[in-house]
């Protein structure tokens, strides 16, 4: 990882706007922390983690269509299992008014239907999946497992509630 500093002052800003967009197209950015100073009369500063390298390395195509289906080396178990999760996203991403991609992607609902069980313990090592993205909705995947049992419901009621212990 490496940084790289710029100053965009506010009076005549598109020449370094111009530098900064070159640089930024040019390389593989990690992140990017911005500062504001009003001396001098104004100016960004501007800190960019960055890797060496082409940014197109490693980036899939913006087309998803070249990519495979998720589902595609499933067994059948899981292929039932991966149906019942999308169902659950769809179900999800309608009470909150998300596309449903933003709950988890068709790639994510895969990993997680060949996992042995859907819980905390086997989802937190799950690469890709942000911690945000599993605290918010991976309970409504746990017990996915085709045995009759379902995950909570995504209006918070437990599919299991009223049953006696």
């Amino acid at each position: 990882m490496q940084i790289k500093v710029f100053t965009i002052p506010l009076s005549n800003a598109e020449v370094s706007e111009a530098e900064v967009n070159a640089f930024i197209r040019g390389h593989r950015v990690l992140q990017i922390d911005r500062q504001f100073s009003s001396e001098g009369g104004g100016y960004w500063t501007l800190f960019v983690e960055y890797m060496e390298g082409d940014p197109s390395d490693k980036v899939p195509p913006a087309n998803r269509r070249d990519h495979r289906d998720a589902a595609a080396t499933l067994t059948e178990e899981q292929k039932a299992r991966y149906e019942r999760m999308k169902a659950i996203r769809r179900t999800i991403a309608t009470q909150e008014s998300l596309p449903a991609y933003l709950v988890f992607t068709n790639e994510e609902l895969a990993v997680l239907a060949q996992l042995p069980a859907v819980n905390e313990e086997t989802t937190k090592h799950v690469k890709g999946i942000a911690p945000k993205r599993l605290g918010d909705y991976v309970k409504y995947f746990y017990d996915t497992t085709g045995d009759g049992e379902a995950g909570g419901k995504p209006d918070g009621e437990d599919s299991r509630q009223g049953e006696p212990e």
